[in-house]
């Protein structure tokens, strides 16, 4: 099964590359993480764990180009998937983000897909323009007004 979701934003490609792929910008609105857009970089997302499962996925920066693609592969939840983040300049200087997220099997994966799409669609329409507003602006994410979702998790 195959998830694709696509939305387009006023902001550069170097920006939302940023948002997307910096490790204090994914705590933000995912989880946390030690991602580096650096093909061969091993990577783990760390969720709240449910049932047998301990949160962690795992997985493997299988090639970037930046601004333009980053492909990596994760396993967590019984599902080995391979998420791509592709980022085409528009003509106005704005940027499409297609994600596509690959490899979800069975009736359990179904399941997943929902959420993910879900999930995916989330983001995009509303954390991913706030995050790149604050990055255009600023060269961190220092100084964002909500703290890292890891943390509002905790509260």
């Amino acid at each position: 099964m195959k998830i694709t979701q696509r939305r387009t934003y006023r902001h550069t490609p170097d920006v939302v590359w940023r948002a997307l792929t910096d490790r204090d910008a994914i705590r933000q609105w995912w989880l946390d993480t030690n991602f580096e857009p650096v093909p061969g970089k091993e990577v783990w997302f760390q969720d709240n764990p449910q049932g047998s499962w301990d949160g962690r996925s795992v997985g493997i920066v299988l090639d970037a180009d930046p601004p333009r693609r980053v492909r990596f592969g994760w396993s967590g939840g019984g599902q080995d998937m391979i998420v791509t983040y592709t980022l085409t300049p528009t003509p106005e200087g704005g940027t499409t983000v297609t994600i596509t997220q690959d490899g979800l099997r069975g009736v359990n994966g179904l399941f997943l897909s929902v959420l993910l799409r879900l999930g995916w669609r989330s983001y995009l329409r509303q954390q991913l323009p706030h995050i790149a507003h604050h990055l255009a602006e600023h060269p961190t994410m220092d100084g964002y007004p909500v703290p890292p979702k890891a943390e509002r998790a905790k509260q």
